[in-house]
């Protein structure tokens, strides 16, 4: 588990990222690999995404819980080819379709409390990238001293996906 507490909020706990890999862009069959990918989705792939997986036609269900103390959050994403973005089981974000490296956002109002979070990406061939990071966006109020968003990506064997938060 990873909490984060930012001054003036409430604390911020995420589970980490489970991965899902398929040798297969549809997200079906049996699945080739699973591993813990961590708090923050943020891949660049020149190859294979892991042990037993094609590097290129490849698709990956990521699952995690968010607890949340309640509020405002956008969640910001940059993948090649198809992604989408389900909280709490409904669709927010539908981009399932071949395309070159691109940007896209989705805002929603959650409540205090758990939230399931699953993030569908394939790839099709060429560079994947396929980035979600957790970020913490506090609102400024004048006169807060307080800086803008910190990124809390981790650092290592990730790459980019986009989940900003603001409190």
């Amino acid at each position: 588990t990873m909490t984060v507490t930012l001054p003036g909020n409430e604390p911020l706990a995420a589970f980490g990222w489970t991965g899902a890999y398929y040798n297969n862009t549809g997200l079906s069959g049996g699945v080739a690999a699973t591993r813990q990918d961590g708090p923050v989705l943020a891949f660049a792939w020149p190859g294979a995404p892991a042990a037993g997986v094609n590097a290129d036609y490849f698709s990956v269900r990521w699952t995690m819980t968010l607890e949340s103390a309640g509020g405002a959050y956008q969640f910001n994403t940059r993948h090649d080819d198809g992604a989408r973005l389900y909280i709490d089981g409904a669709l927010v974000l539908d981009t399932w379709w071949d395309q070159m490296p691109a940007s896209y956002s989705v805002s929603r109002t959650l409540s205090a409390g758990a939230h399931a979070l699953a993030y569908d990406y394939y790839h099709t061939y060429a560079g994947a990238v396929a980035q979600l990071p957790l970020r913490d966006r506090p609102t400024r109020r004048r006169g807060d001293p307080r800086p803008g968003g910190r990124d809390l990506r981790q650092r290592g064997n990730h790459a980019a996906h986009d989940i900003e938060v603001e409190l």
